[in-house]
């Protein structure tokens, strides 16, 4: 299993000012050769490449999570992991100014004064890199903006009576499942058409993940129309948290009105409806 410390402090302790600390854009990067990722193979998940940006409080204060330099079950092999932190920051003049921790290694929980400083550039040995590549080359079908899959209905027309999410069940035939490659996945539903059979009662959708209507990775929206056999379009997309690789994610949809009346999803000539999916 992979371990992880903590890295906390305020950047006003380096500055002298907290004005000029709350205002400062703080990013964390790890010493993984260019082109390749810092990959946890126990959990299968991998870090993308780049520089992740930290949240700095109002006060200056700021904490970051990081994989240890001496984890086990990751793919860079005898403590030759190391972490900076950099950005820039505002003296109390309010000029900006740049400011880097160096590189600095992580064995246990550390404040920021006593990392900033401490460490000297570390090699990462790029042939040690070889189970980042082969993920890399998995995750090429997964490049940001590919589909992933489209599902089209030209007829008939979606119907759904049930009075709650719960009680609605997946429209058959508009799902798609995604396996994971540890990237985002962006899935947007669209309907030229959606009413209800009783005015000025709105038909609810939800992009349902794996089932449960709990999911963080769900979207909802609701769609109104005076009229009861025509109504506006419907758009609804949901980005999902990263999916590790090799995870496996079904998305489904549910359409439901709060009164039970008959809700409608309708495709219109040339116009289908369509569940699509793409990478981030």
């Amino acid at each position: 299993m992979v371990t992880r410390y903590a890295v906390t402090g305020n950047i006003a302790d380096f500055l002298g000012n907290t004005v000029g600390a709350s205002q400062a854009v703080l990013y964390v990067r790890n010493n993984v050769p260019a082109g390749k990722a810092l990959f946890d193979v126990d959990g299968n998940v991998l870090h993308p490449p780049g520089a992740s940006r930290l949240t700095v409080g109002s006060d200056g204060t700021v904490t970051a999570s990081l994989i240890a330099t001496n984890s086990p079950g990751i793919n860079v092999p005898d403590g030759a992991l190391r972490w900076e932190i950099f950005g820039h920051v505002y003296d109390d003049a309010g000029h900006e100014q740049p400011w880097t921790s160096g590189p600095f290694e992580l064995t246990t929980n550390r404040t920021l004064a006593q990392v900033a400083g401490t460490g000297s550039p570390v090699d990462v040995d790029a042939s040690s890199m070889l189970v980042a590549t082969l993920v890399e080359q998995a995750m090429q079908d997964h490049t940001p903006g590919t589909l992933l899959g489209i599902v089209n209905r030209a007829s008939p027309a979606i119907t759904s009576t049930a009075a709650s999410v719960g009680a609605a069940t997946p429209v058959a035939g508009l799902s798609l499942t995604i396996t994971g490659q540890g990237r985002s996945v962006e899935v947007h539903l669209r309907a030229p058409m959606a009413y209800s059979s009783t005015a000025n009662v709105p038909v609810s959708v939800m992009l349902v993940r794996d089932g449960n209507t709990a999911h963080t990775d769900n979207q909802y929206a609701p769609v109104f129309s005076p009229l009861t056999n025509a109504g506006p379009s419907l758009d609804v997309a949901t980005v999902t948290d990263p999916i590790p690789i090799g995870v496996v994610a079904v998305f489904t949809v549910r359409v439901w009105t709060s009164s039970g009346s008959t809700a409608v999803l309708f495709p219109q000539a040339n116009y289908r409806i369509q569940l699509i999916a793409r990478s981030l």
